[in-house]
């Protein structure tokens, strides 16, 4: 699905007004039926505090107060701004005309917070920068702690559209009713601590327009990934499934070999190679019945003829970063398939500096730690901006990133972005990394481009973790058990 900037919202109600000659001003009215539709159910005994800002959100708001006025629901509305103009002000006078109460007095913010049950935030939209200040982070300050519920229109206001994300008073939302399609910021980690209920509300936009309307930012969605699930035919046979290899482990790390190999095979590759220190051999050979587990020689050139043999390659499960740049070098030149480089294998990449190591058929997954150790960004600037940062690092290096976090953001070299937004929090625990480089290994061992890969992998391994989660919740949830829920997650998609 794809997902737009601030200025991709202007954009598109100048074509629909240009282009299809539909007025903003019945692009605001549905807005405004669109967010009735998702609270028109409740009680009528229900009062509602409408919050109304100077813009086109503020004029989305007043079409939900005269609508629910017109149901029957108790409504106040409290203005920031006496100097509307445009269609907003022609909304404001409707409900003036309706007699609906308007309050402006800053004074009178708490009494209507205190009587309202639920509060409608159209403060700011999608056009909003910076951060508030003064009399407008007092108010968003108010509505925070009144313990209300809160539905956001379009966006919580306070919170960019897109771009850097700063520390500024932001409006907590208890549902976000977004238009047309969403926003940028709505769907990164931050965004949604700030959105709650994301729900996505056609406006009447015309398709073709949308379909038409070129963006570079795109939400993983089922229907998205359904498409690139690849195809088994029952006359097959292990090599039709490609072969894959995992370099990694080191003393006290053999376990992230172990859940990157499980989750390999779970996702179907047909022949996968494990090769490790002799001293890991044996655990992984009892840990891990169907790989075929191989020793790292001194003479590098004896592990040649297995690279060889492998279409795809996984490097950096708990791979150590002692001694092995070596090694690194030498499989990253010699092994020309789509390449996976994850954990240690990123960190060691950090230290060497040689980023012409990296092709346009690799894969890099670091978390925003390892992040940082690559590009030299401060750990702040990358969780501020994640999708720029992502985007420009992707088409720098040649190759497709996957940031990893409770929203991934997957770069590529052309510069698109993918977001995911399946997982949850029960992921936060060390080995589950291991387990998505194993999957994405084993989607590429079939066939999959380090793209569609990527995508896939990274969907279908929080997709695991929410169904695992259904059963166990989040604090049990175990890297180990996620090669088990991938035969349920990957069931969804047929």
């Amino acid at each position: 699905m794809k997902v737009l900037k601030g200025s991709d919202v202007k954009k598109n109600d100048i074509l629909c007004q240009d282009k299809y000659k539909i007025p903003t001003l019945l692009l605001m009215e549905h807005s405004g039926i669109k967010v009735v539709e998702e609270i028109q159910h409740y009680p009528k005994e229900r009062k509602f505090t409408v919050i109304v800002g100077k813009g086109n959100n503020g004029g989305d708001a007043l079409v939900v107060a005269r609508l629910l006025h017109l149901k029957g629901y108790a409504v106040q509305v409290f203005l920031t701004e006496g100097n509307l103009q445009g269609d907003a002000q022609i909304n404001l006078e409707i409900v003036k005309a309706l007699s609906i109460p308007i309050y402006q007095d800053f004074s009178s913010l708490d009494k209507l917070l205190e009587e309202g049950d639920i509060i409608i935030d159209g403060l700011f939209g999608v056009g909003f920068k910076g951060t508030l200040e003064g009399k407008l982070k007092e108010i968003v300050r108010k509505i925070n702690t009144s313990g209300k519920y809160v539905l956001c229109i379009d966006i919580p206001s306070g919170l960019t559209a897109d771009g850097p994300m700063e520390n500024g008073e932001i409006i907590k939302g208890d549902k976000t009713v977004t238009l047309g399609l969403p926003k940028e910021n709505l769907l990164l980690s931050k965004g949604r601590e700030y959105t709650g209920e994301l729900v996505l509300k056609d406006i009447g936009i015309p398709p073709k327009l949308l379909a038409e309307y070129q963006t570079k930012t795109y939400w993983l969605t089922e229907d998205i990934v359904k498409k690139l699930l690849p195809k088994r035919r029952q006359d097959s046979h292990k090599g039709s499934y490609g072969t894959g290899i995992i370099v990694g482990g080191s003393k006290g790390m053999s376990g992230a070999v172990i859940l990157a190999a499980n989750a390999a095979l779970r996702t179907g590759i047909g022949l996968l190679y494990t090769l490790v220190d002799r001293e890991l051999v044996n655990i992984i050979e009892n840990s891990s019945y169907e790989s075929i587990t191989l020793e790292i020689e001194e003479n590098l050139d004896k592990i040649k003829p297995y690279l060889d043999k492998a279409q795809t390659l996984l490097i950096g499960p708990g791979f150590s970063t002692e001694n092995r740049e070596e090694l690194l070098i030498y499989i990253l030149k010699k092994f020309t398939g789509k390449t996976i480089i994850d954990g240690d294998g990123l960190n060691l990449l950090a230290r060497i500096k040689d980023y012409s190591l990296i092709r346009e058929n690799h894969i890099l997954t670091p978390h925003p730690k390892e992040m940082s150790r690559l590009t030299g960004l401060t750990l702040e600037e990358i969780l501020k901006d994640p999708i720029n940062i992502t985007r420009e690092y992707s088409k720098q290096y040649g190759c497709t990133i996957v940031l990893k976090g409770s929203t991934t953001c997957i770069g590529t070299k052309g510069g698109e972005i993918y977001l995911n937004t399946t997982g949850n929090n029960g992921l936060a625990t060390g080995g589950s990394g291991d387990v998505l480089g194993g999957i994405i290994l084993g989607l590429l061992a079939q066939g999959l481009g380090v793209e569609e890969g990527a995508n896939l992998g990274v969907y279908l391994h929080g997709k695991a973790a929410d169904i695992i989660a259904e059963e166990k919740g989040y604090f049990s949830l175990l890297p180990r058990d996620l090669p088990k829920g991938l035969p349920l997650a990957i069931k969804t998609l047929y």
